[in-house]
C-alpha cells in the first residue's frame, strides 16, 4: 500500500505540540515549575517576614500573587512558548514540509522524501494512535511518522492502512 501526502506547516506544528505536551518529560518539567517556583517564592517571603514597613508589605503581596499565578497559569504559559518555538524551528526546517510517500510492504514501512528512502522494519514500530485528524506511528527509536487522514482517498483506505499496521505490529 502506498500513501502520498505533503504536510502543511500548521499541521506539523500542531501535532508536534500535542505530542510534546503529552510527553512525560514535559509534564514533569511543568509540574516541577508549578510546585518548586512557588515554594522558592514562599521561602523568600518568609525571609522578608522579618522586615516590616510598607515597602516590604507590597513586596510580600507581590510574591504571594506571583506564586499563585505560577501555580495556576504556568502550564498555559509553557504551552504557548513551546508552540512559538516549534513554529519557528519548523518554519526554518523545510524538510518536514516536502512531499512524502509511505509504502507498507512485507518488511516494514518505507518513507521516501525527495528520493531519499528510510526503511523501518515492523519490529521497530511501537504503536499507532489517532491524534487530531492524524495517524501517528510511534517507533522504538523515539521518532514517529505522522500521516494526515486527508492523505487517504476514503475511509476504507484509511481503515485498510490502520489494519495492516495493527496486523504487523501484533504479529511481531
Amino acid at each position: 500500500m502506498k500513501i502520498n501526502y505533503t504536510n502543511n506547516l500548521d499541521e506539523v506544528v500542531e501535532i508536534n505540540h500535542v505530542l510534546l505536551m503529552d510527553s512525560p518529560i514535559v509534564k514533569r518539567r511543568i509540574n516541577m515549575c508549578r510546585i518548586v517556583l512557588p515554594i522558592i517564592l514562599v521561602v523568600f517571603l518568609l525571609v522578608l517576614n522579618f522586615y516590616s514597613g510598607i515597602v516590604f508589605i507590597i513586596i510580600k503581596c507581590t510574591y504571594i500573587l506571583l506564586a499563585l499565578l505560577l501555580a495556576v497559569f504556568y502550564k498555559k504559559y509553557y504551552a504557548s512558548k513551546l508552540y512559538k518555538v516549534l513554529y519557528r524551528r519548523i518554519t526554518e526546517s523545510e524538510d518536514l514540509l516536502k512531499n512524502i510517500t509511505l509504502t507498507l510492504n512485507e518488511t516494514g514501512i518505507c518513507k521516501e522524501v525527495d528520493g531519499d528512502i528510510l526503511s523501518t522494519p515492523w519490529n521497530e514500530i511501537q504503536n499507532i494512535k489517532l491524534i487530531n485528524e492524524h495517524i501517528v506511528i510511534n517507533l522504538t527509536t523515539h521518532k514517529f511518522f505522522v500521516v494526515p487522514i486527508r492523505a487517504f482517498s476514503n475511509e476504507a483506505e484509511k481503515n485498510s492502512f490502520v489494519q495492516i499496521m495493527k496486523d504487523h505490529i501484533n504479529y511481531n
